[in-house]
């Protein structure tokens, strides 16, 4: 049940920056927005990827992820894994997890890109970046 009406058995995707953002994917794929049209945490793997996320479901998303992109996480806790891998989390405000992940020039680009287009997440971002 989805704000009080029944859905059909198919799974939902977070997409957007609350959880009212949903988007259903008839291939199961996890859906990535590229652009960072709209300020919000995800996740940001080493290669540039962006997957945005609604507030308090990182660890919902690195579940996802590490079972749609068929991740070896193993027995590991998948975001764990993922920071373990160089994925860095990413709140709403800008702060970036683990804070000594070093990060790709893909990675600062994007945040990069963040920080320049939501004035909300610059000055965390900028720091992380700084401290590189």
């Amino acid at each position: 049940m989805v704000d009080g009406k029944q859905m059909p058995n198919r799974e939902w995707r977070y997409t957007g920056s609350t959880p009212h953002e949903r988007v259903l994917r008839e291939d199961g794929r996890l859906p990535e927005r590229r652009g960072a049209d709209e300020p919000g945490g995800g996740w940001l793997s080493p290669a540039g990827a962006w997957w945005p996320c609604p507030d308090w479901m990182h660890l919902d998303l690195a579940q996802r992820l590490v079972e749609e992109l068929r991740l070896p996480v193993g027995e590991q806790d998948p975001a764990d894994y993922l920071h373990g891998t160089g994925w860095l989390r990413c709140w709403d405000n800008g702060t970036t997890w683990p804070p000594d992940c070093p990060m790709t020039q893909t990675q600062r680009d994007r945040l990069w890109d963040l920080a320049r287009a939501h004035e909300q997440m610059r000055e965390h971002i900028l720091v992380a970046i700084r401290n590189q």
